[in-house]
């Protein structure tokens, strides 16, 4: 009986976070997508032309920690 009644409140919280997720504007297939980027406005730099991307390219640690315990 006690599992029963278990299952019972979970599907009802599970209906009623549904209905609040709704009534909240949760379902964002009704909304109108962005207007898509054009060619001029995207960055023309390449991404790995930073020291981020050296870092990338040349497989340098990242961390403190790890530079810290190179030997």
């Amino acid at each position: 009986m006690k599992r029963a009644l278990f299952l019972l409140t979970a599907a009802g919280v599970l209906v009623l976070i549904v209905c609040v997720m709704h009534k909240m504007g949760g379902n964002t297939s009704s909304r109108q997508d962005p207007a898509p980027v054009s060619i001029g406005q995207m960055k023309s730099a390449d991404p790995l032309d930073s020291p981020a991307g050296w870092r990338y390219r040349q497989n340098s640690p990242r961390h403190w920690r790890y530079i810290m315990l190179q030997k």
